[in-house]
């Protein structure tokens, strides 16, 4: 996130991430983060996002019905 906010990342939230992030960031798949971050950067905004936004960037908007069923066609595959 420093790579894309520069300093105001830094300066917003220090040098090692708090245990906000941190526990938010494990319970995403490698999907969800990498979209999340893809968003931070199509977002426009000059601004580093807090962690709600960030994760409402992560969210691909299916329902866990969505999900669920997604995960089962894989598995059938």
């Amino acid at each position: 996130m420093g790579e894309i906010y520069g300093s105001q990342w830094f300066n917003e939230y220090g040098d090692e991430p708090n245990n906000s992030w941190i526990v938010e960031i494990e319970r995403l798949t490698l999907a969800e983060l990498a979209r999340g971050i893809e968003q931070c950067k199509r977002s426009g905004s000059p601004y580093v996002p807090r962690l709600p936004q960030f994760l409402s960037y992560c969210d691909d908007g299916l329902t866990a019905e969505q999900k669920a069923f997604n995960a089962r066609c894989k598995e059938q595959g």
